[in-house]
């Protein structure tokens, strides 16, 4: 028979190991409970996502602006705003035989009437100015040889009767820049300059400051450097001093917008012209009154904010 002293040695024994068992089985659950707070493992061979803070903001994903195709070279349009009286033309081919059309309007669009110099045996319509109410000039190509079609050669024409009649001015065709004919070249009163595309579109020129746009590209220049004016997508452009107004593309409008460009490279937004196509001929202008666009069946006037 055990004694009271081997008895009670033996039941401290046994009630130190349940309570081991017990702290064991306590630690195992606290671990699988730990476990199930933290994030899932991924699959094999990949790394869980990183965390990302609450303050960060993802970079705006830059928005696509598609170029139309530049217009045929007969379907340019020429627009010119000045005095109160706008002039505009569709230049049309001296090569192949495609007749061009100037018109003139003093309501501001309402009405046009027609004033294309056929008589004078114009082929193709360059470039044009307005000066005043009754004043405006242009250049145009003559076709001198009706056998031979690359002998359409330019001459500058002046009216002094709203587009009633037109005369002949060598010395403004001497002191003019305009585009050259059947070349990717623009002429100056200095020489030839090439053009920095195959195909320029709207070429445009202010007392001696060249703009054209190439590839949805507006340029600047005034001799064979040609710096871009940071105004993608393109459409049309006209120089006024210093500063360049160009219609484009835009993701937040609808149709045309046009910006101008200081002659630091500041671009401010002018206007939107919300019913012009952008596929379509577009022309640009910028006088004392707003801005002036023709795409469409409309020329449109809006505020310039900018001047």
């Amino acid at each position: 028979m055990r004694s009271p002293l081997v008895a009670r040695r033996w039941t401290g024994i046994v009630l130190v190991a349940v309570l081991a068992a017990v702290v064991g089985v306590l630690a195992v659950l606290a671990l699988q409970r730990g476990s199930g707070d933290a994030p899932a493992a991924g699959p094999a061979g990949t790394a869980s996502p990183p965390a990302t803070s609450a303050d960060t903001t993802p970079s705006p994903t830059p928005t696509r602006v598609d170029v139309p195709e530049p217009v045929a070279r007969d379907a340019e349009r020429l627009l010119a705003a000045a005095d109160g009286v706008l002039w505009r033309g569709t230049a049309g081919s001296c090569a192949d035989g495609v007749t061009p059309v100037l018109e003139r309007s003093d309501d501001d669009g309402a009405a046009w009437t027609d004033v294309t110099p056929a008589y004078r045996g114009i082929t193709q319509l360059i470039a044009l100015d307005g000066f005043a109410q009754d004043q405006a000039q242009l250049i145009a190509t003559v076709l001198d040889d009706a056998s031979d079609a690359d002998a359409c050669d330019p001459r500058a024409m002046r009216t002094f009767s709203d587009g009633a009649f037109w005369s002949d001015y060598d010395d403004v065709l001497a002191a003019a820049s305009y585009p050259a004919p059947g070349a990717a070249a623009v002429t100056t009163p200095s020489g030839d300059v090439d053009a920095p595309c195959p195909e320029p579109r709207s070429v445009r020129s202010d007392d001696g400051r060249l703009a054209l746009v190439c590839d949805g590209r507006a340029l600047r220049g005034d001799s064979a450097d040609w710096s871009d004016a940071g105004v993608p997508a393109a459409l049309a452009v006209a120089p006024a001093g210093d500063a360049l107004y160009v219609a484009h593309v835009a993701a937040d409008c609808a149709g045309v917008q046009v910006s101008v460009v200081s002659g630091a490279g500041d671009v401010t937004a002018v206007a939107c012209d919300e019913e012009a196509d952008p596929a379509s001929a577009v022309a640009l202008d910028a006088d004392a009154d707003g801005v002036w666009t023709w795409a469409g069946d409309e020329v449109r006037r809006f505020e310039n904010a900018a001047q």
